[in-house]
């Protein structure tokens, strides 16, 4: 076999919050890690998607850090890195899993040749999971936790480096101001996100404008751009993302937890039983409202753009080295964040970045 699986932690309890550290103890080159984590519902009462049970996972060397990033922008890295959909099954059904994948991707796509994690060139890797079931899913009271790695086995890589993705900055916006944050200029970008879950929010309506500038707008790679603008591309470069759903719907009007952000959509049938009717309005900021003319379970199938909110700059060719965006020769980058008129007052707006780290 040129490839294989590994368990890198079996399935194991996960329902005390808590971090998780794991050491890798594998001498292969790693092309991707997927972090499985599965509430189990106590009731049909959702809190949150079960990306928000994972607040933080780092991959660390000792005191470098290579790897740090939530559950969700590990997943909104993962969608606009791979520029394809992931497919979720999110039940929030009682007594039901709501299970959640966080894939760790260490190259352009699975099994790249030429980006890989490469254990032998690190002494102490370890990887930190924290992990909290009550702040999604549908009031769980369990929940597990496994990972595995896709490897390389027979097949013999000499990668030049590794996908590096990181949260870089994470703050609670105001109204009309501008928020400015100095970038590395370590290692070549691939992507740069910024956004963040805001129920019933689409991405313009908290980030008005976005700027990107070289050595104190020497050289502007991204104008003072709306965000809107920035959306609209997005449309056309990547596909929809999709999640079908399991959850009850009341006649009151039940917010149910999806990925996408922007431009949110949903049908519905009923999940056994007699058929209902049912409706869906304000799909934005990672939620949907559905009616149902009475209380029932249903399959909801979701479709919209931007998940968890987060929203791509345009840098070039992701899939291309040589087109990567090199900032090594600067002095000096800055990202311009400008707040919308009422972006909220207790949802953050993130930054994450993908560089490809080459030491």
């Amino acid at each position: 076999m040129k490839y294989r699986l590994a368990t890198i932690l079996a399935e194991e309890s996960a329902t005390t919050a808590g971090t998780k550290t794991i050491d890798l103890n594998v001498r292969d080159p790693i092309s991707k890690i997927n972090i499985v984590f599965k509430p189990t519902n106590s009731n049909q009462t959702m809190v949150g998607h079960p990306a928000l049970c994972l607040p933080k996972v780092e991959l660390v060397d000792g005191s470098d850090v290579l790897f740090s990033a939530s559950g969700k922008e590990l997943r909104a890295a993962a969608y606009y890195g791979r520029g394809k959909d992931f497919v979720d099954v999110l039940d929030y059904n009682i007594s039901s899993e709501c299970m959640f994948e966080a894939p760790i991707l260490f190259g352009r796509f699975l099994n790249d040749p030429e980006l890989a994690l490469d254990p032998e060139k690190f002494r102490n890797l370890q990887l930190k999971i924290t992990h909290d079931k009550a702040l999604g899913g549908a009031t769980p009271t369990t929940a597990t936790l496994a990972v595995f790695a896709n490897l390389f086995d027979e097949k013999v890589i000499s990668p030049v480096g590794f996908l590096m993705t990181k949260e870089i900055f994470s703050y609670l916006p105001v109204a009309n101001e501008h928020k400015q944050v100095v970038l590395p200029t370590d290692y070549p970008y691939r992507l740069i996100l910024v956004g963040g879950d805001s129920a019933g929010k689409f991405p313009h309506w908290r980030m008005d404008q976005l700027k990107l500038s070289e050595d104190f707008d020497r050289k502007l790679p991204l104008p003072a751009t709306d965000v809107d603008d920035l959306m609209q591309g997005l449309l056309d470069m990547y596909p929809p993302i999709e999640d079908h759903i399991i959850a009850q719907i009341v006649t009151t009007g039940t917010v149910v937890y999806m990925t996408a952000g922007y431009e949110g959509s949903a049908v519905g049938c009923s999940y056994g039983g007699v058929e209902k009717s049912i409706g869906f309005g304000n799909g934005a900021g990672g939620t949907i409202t559905g009616y149902s003319e009475a209380a029932t379970t249903f399959w909801v199938h979701t479709k919209g753009w931007c998940p968890h909110n987060f929203v791509s700059l345009p840098l070039g060719d992701k899939n291309d080295l040589a087109d990567l965006y090199d900032v090594r020769e600067l002095k000096n980058l800055r990202l311009d964040v400008l707040a919308d008129s009422s972006p909220g007052t207790s949802d953050k707006i993130e930054g994450v970045t993908q560089q490809v780290r080459d030491d």
